[in-house]
């Protein structure tokens, strides 16, 4: 009778270990488990990486836009700079308020590049003649010739702060000759 017993036990166990073991019931919500945490990580990841190209891309088509709106002026002022401020703040349209730096550059000989004026805002210094070779900037003008040179500047703060990455300063440079006279001059 004991054997019995022993041999309906181990037949039972055999059976519901068997059974168990074709038991499809909680796999797709173990595989969720285990799948989840990855597909959120990337997720965040995929959302960083395209909120800092984006804000980047901004802040390099602010600076575009300022150097080419400048050099369709003859003369521009403080007033008008402080607007191309404006724009630059409503179009890289960035978490930070960005900051933009105006130079007029001439080339006086083969060697030599003259800073005709300069108008920054923020934290920016204005540019003068001996700083230029320092930036390593294409500056490609003719001797006589004159250009615009137009930065932004602007902080990321990314939404997720995750794996170390903190804020980041975006620059954007972009250069423009005058259109309508050899060199734009600034009043006041």
């Amino acid at each position: 009778m004991s054997e019995t017993r022993t041999g309906r036990a181990l037949h039972a166990i055999r059976t519901r270990g068997a059974r168990f073991a074709r038991d499809a019931h909680g796999v797709a919500a173990i595989e969720f488990a285990l799948i989840a945490p990855i597909m959120v990580l990337m997720l965040l990841g995929a959302t960083f990486y395209f909120d800092a190209t984006r804000d980047r891309a901004r802040v390099e088509r602010a600076a575009y836009v300022i150097a080419d709106s400048v050099g369709r002026k003859q003369t521009v002022d403080t007033t008008f700079l402080d607007l191309m401020n404006s724009l630059a703040l409503n179009v890289a349209k960035s978490n930070d308020t960005p900051e933009i730096r105006v130079t007029s550059v001439s080339r006086v000989s083969l060697l030599e590049l003259k800073v005709d004026w300069s108008y920054p805002t923020g934290t920016f210094a204005a540019l003068k003649s001996s700083d230029i070779p320092a930036l390593g900037y294409p500056v490609s003008i003719p001797v006589g010739g004159s250009a615009i040179i137009a930065e932004t500047r602007a902080t990321y703060t990314p939404t997720f702060a995750m794996f170390g990455v903190s804020k980041r300063t975006h620059t954007g440079v972009s250069f423009a000759r005058p259109r309508l006279v050899g060199m734009i001059s600034k009043t006041n």
